[in-house]
């Protein structure tokens, strides 16, 4: 990629959870797969353009139980022009705001247990490993997973989730849903779920009616294992995703013993608030766990919110729209690791008292441009939280979903992110985030240089501060910086 081509932001972070569930056969379970490798999202609509267009059906046998409606949100006025007119245009995309920022408060600390427990486990032991993961997507799908099953197997998903109850969950990750839920045309966060039903299965159609209407959840009956239903998918995600994790979806596929695929998907796009300068980006090295790579760094010279803890120092780098990126560095010669295990970063990020221990100096910043696709699969990290049951066909419940009650088990929860971070410059809206105004009106007097060129931590936030995304950077990605210059 052309140097002058760097000069571009965070285009783009997504995710995707797939639960698969399948049926025991006799004495012997198929091979499994399971997971959907992908990101991002449409609205249900989508899907079943994919399924039900006239002059090519992709898959005429699939059948639709619910289908999802998406709410209407307000253009960003910014993007109509300029004229006497947008005082009009932005009434209805400031109430799209406050309604945002009520919903947060309605789940305000509520997910604070479910972060703190999830974040080091799923994050920390694993050393030397850029690894990330989406609470949010895991979240609406541990949500969804406690709709479609009962008894113990149940309470165990409530339990890791901070809920008393079915009827607290669902007030909860309502309002999860409609906080995280932008799609004005300058920032897009978009969260989908879907639900694929072997047309050999019983379902509970009531059942389908509340994940349409809590979880804006579409669930279709298919025929499992064929081409036909593994072709959908794929188109689906690729559809979903922007063609970003095109090459990924071409393995999905559904066993023939697939009995249920539950999916929750994220996607999120959004433009640096202050533009990178194309002229700064240059060749520095990187001192990564294992090696020194030389990499391409983007650089910024501007008024950032700035936090210096005990054994770590932190970036806030703001989104148009709102929300932003944290950049958290261990002090020299410490690790992410060590930041996961003690406890403190989460503390930082769950508490937003503390950030008011910021101060606002002029920062220089220097971080590597980032294109990273991170896939896991959770289910020991699931287990090891207390969630079990559903793993196992002896003892797990289904019966909300289905009224088959023999040996239904899930296989694989695959959860896949991809993070592009580079330098596209804000030209295209310029407005600021609502809240931050005042706390720079005057020049600062401190400048202070804050570096990125060894391992550390990252957080997508939302407006109201909930870590949309969060990982770990040990090790630059040569290759996937190679490839993502090759494609635009």
């Amino acid at each position: 990629m052309k140097e002058e081509s760097w000069t571009k932001v965070m285009e783009e972070i997504s995710d995707i959870h797939v639960v698969e569930a399948v049926r025991l056969r006799r004495k012997h379970r198929r091979p499994l797969w399971m997971g959907l490798i992908a990101v991002a999202v449409v609205a249900a609509v989508v899907l079943g353009n994919l399924f039900w267009k006239e002059e090519k059906p992709v898959m005429p046998t699939a059948q639709a139980l619910s289908l999802a409606v998406y709410p209407e949100t307000a253009v960003c006025p910014y993007l109509l022009g300029s004229g006497p007119e947008n005082g009009e245009r932005m009434k209805p995309w400031l109430n799209d705001r406050v309604a945002r920022a009520a919903c947060s408060k309605q789940y305000q600390g509520a997910l604070d247990g479910f972060l703190a427990t999830t974040i080091p486990q799923l994050l920390a032991g694993h050393v030397g490993e850029n690894r990330m993961y989406s609470p949010l997507s895991l979240y609406m799908s541990l949500a969804m997973l406690a709709e479609i099953t009962d008894g113990e197997s149940r309470e165990q998903v409530l339990d890791l989730l901070g809920a008393p109850d079915l009827e607290t969950l669902r007030l909860q990750a309502q309002a999860v849903w409609n906080a995280n839920y932008v799609n004005d045309g300058a920032s897009t966060r978009i969260l989908a779920t879907s639900l694929w039903l072997s047309e050999d299965a019983d379902f509970v159609q009531k059942t389908m009616d509340r994940l349409a209407e809590t979880y804006h959840t579409s669930s279709y009956q298919v025929e499992m294992g064929t081409e036909g239903t593994n072709q959908a998918l794929r188109e689906w995600i690729i559809e979903q995703t922007g063609g970003l994790l095109q090459e990924q979806a071409q393995g999905l596929k559904f066993d023939v013993d697939t009995v249920l695929a539950l999916a929750s998907t994220v996607h999120y796009r959004a433009k640096w608030q202050s533009a990178f300068a194309p002229e700064r980006t240059q060749g520095m090295l990187f001192y990564g766990f294992k090696r020194a790579v030389n990499y391409k760094f983007i650089k910024q010279r501007s008024v950032l919110q700035y936090y210096q803890g005990e054994n770590f120092s932190a970036v806030f780098l703001p989104m148009e729209g709102g929300g932003g990126m944290w950049l958290m560095l261990p002090e020299e010669g410490g690790l992410p690791e060590e930041l996961l295990n003690s406890g403190e970063v989460v503390r930082f990020l769950l508490n937003q008292e503390i950030w008011e221990n910021s101060t606002y100096p002029m920062v220089d910043l220097i971080i590597p441009g980032i294109h990273m696709t991170s896939d896991l699969d959770l289910r020991q990290e699931l287990q090891a939280l207390g969630v079990t049951d559903v793993f196992d066909a002896q003892v797990s419940d289904f019966t909300p979903m289905t009224e088959q009650k023999d040996g239904i088990c899930i296989g694989e929860v695959n959860h896949a992110i991809q993070v592009v971070v580079d330098e596209e410059g804000s030209s295209a809206a310029d407005y600021t985030v609502m809240g931050m105004e005042g706390t720079r009106a005057t020049q600062p007097e401190e400048t202070i240089e804050f570096a990125v060129h060894r391992p550390f931590l990252y957080a997508i936030t939302g407006e109201d501060g909930l870590p949309l995304f969060i990982g770990t950077y040990y090790e630059p990605d040569v290759m996937s910086q190679l490839s993502a210059s090759k494609s635009r």
